[in-house]
């Protein structure tokens, strides 16, 4: 999920020297106008919109001369809101740096001992690793819920929601990229919310559609391509996106 630049820069060097990289819009209307395709295709892309996408892969990105997309949360652009594994991997780092044992017993943290993962009890902060058995073990919850849960730990501990550095990008950023057009970019929905037959219909609508409407106006380009937060999506699901994209990725 995460590489150092350096590991980028060889992974860029790798893909031109095999592939003909290139945007998946192109593809998409070769495809669609019967004009040939690569033997070879390979397109780049970032989910979320993380700040570091602008400062640290745009200008490997534009070193190599490779284009990608990032796939938009259309609502996170410009806040300093973090996602629910962030928040939760920041409330157990926390809670494992030293937060009195009362804390993991209380209320707000228990649930976590149910999950039937190893969880560091306030002895020593987590590991990477575990934090992310953790998160994974968490899917199992709705987002609706999991935000209810994190808030409630987040009161508990006392761990803020944001950052002071804001990890994800903000639209000047944005524009920025969209203008040197070698970066375009796609639809992750509104609030990255997994997308299933549990939510409402209304609401999947507006993280489906309403996301393309936000980005279009920000960038001033038609959003074709879509990606499913997770690669969660249901035949329902995919008939909606359906109507509002031209493609749609998931993992």
């Amino acid at each position: 999920m995460v590489v150092h630049t350096q590991t980028l820069r060889m992974h860029l060097r790798v893909l031109k020297e095999r592939f003909e990289v290139v945007h998946l819009d192109d593809w998409l209307q070769r495809l669609a106008r019967g004009q040939p395709l690569p033997k070879k295709a390979c397109a780049i892309t970032f989910d979320d919109g993380w700040r570091d996408n602008f400062e640290h892969a745009l200008p490997l990105l534009r070193e190599a001369a490779l284009p990608a997309t990032i796939f938009l949360v259309s609502d996170k652009v410009g806040t300093a809101e973090s996602f629910w594994p962030e928040r939760l991997a920041r409330v157990l780092w926390q809670a494992g740096s030293g937060l009195p044992p009362a804390v993991w017993e209380s209320a707000e943290f228990a649930w976590l001992k149910q999950l039937g993962v190893a969880c560091p009890s306030g002895q020593r902060p987590p590991l990477r690793a575990e934090i992310d058995t953790i998160i994974h073990a968490c899917k199992r919850f709705t987002d609706a819920d999991l935000q209810a849960r994190l808030r409630l730990m987040e009161a508990r501990s006392g761990t803020t929601r944001v950052t002071v550095a804001p990890d994800i990008l903000d639209w000047n950023q944005v524009q920025a990229m969209a203008a040197g057009g070698l970066i375009r970019f796609g639809s992750h929905t509104r609030h990255h919310v997994r997308l299933n037959d549990a939510v409402d219909a209304s609401i999947l609508l507006d993280e489906i559609g309403t996301s393309r409407k936000v980005i279009e106006a920000h960038t001033n380009r038609a959003v074709e391509v879509f990606c499913y937060p997770n690669g969660d999506y249901t035949p329902g699901v995919k008939r909606l996106v359906q109507d509002h994209y031209q493609a749609a990725c998931t993992t």
